[in-house]
């Protein structure tokens, strides 16, 4: 009985053991899941960060644009500015950026920034009449809300 009972208490021990050793491997699969998705939240906030520096840049270069003359819209230069534009959103694209929907959208306080209200016969009161300055979002991060101009009805 006593070769029992100590083959038991090993047994026990060494399920305990196991058991032990099983609940370690467990966490520290977890912390690898858990330390790449703080990786990756690190990475997309660097990138934020880089984008929301450059802004200043994009936003001279999509004025510029707007303000070509008529007369030069068709030149070779002109269209190599436009491919530029076209790279430029592909590569925002790329890294997940958007531009925020802003005219004729309802007034959104998480991604708008309203500078100003006007009166509008065709756009219904506190709905985006006219963009400003454009706004970026990240998956779920702001990067810049879109400066806008918001009905105020007739």
């Amino acid at each position: 009985m006593k070769h029992d009972t100590k083959s038991e208490e090993l047994q026990a021990k060494a399920d305990e053991y196991l058991a032990g050793w099983k609940r370690a491997q467990a966490d520290y699969q977890n912390l690898e899941k858990d330390y790449a998705r703080r990786m990756a939240s690190m990475a997309e906030y660097a990138a934020a960060d880089i984008i929301a520096k450059l802004l200043p840049v994009i936003d001279n270069f999509e004025l510029a644009l707007v303000h070509l003359p008529e007369d030069v819209k068709n030149s070779e230069w002109a269209k190599g500015l436009f491919q530029v534009q076209k790279e430029r959103d592909e590569m925002l694209e790329s890294l997940g950026i958007e531009r925020i929907k802003s005219v004729g959208q309802k007034f959104d306080p998480h991604q708008h920034e309203a500078v100003g209200h006007e009166p509008s016969e065709k756009v219904a009161e506190g709905s985006v009449i006219k963009e400003v300055q454009i706004g970026y979002h990240m998956k779920d991060r702001l990067i810049r809300p879109a400066r806008v101009i918001v009905s105020k009805g007739r």
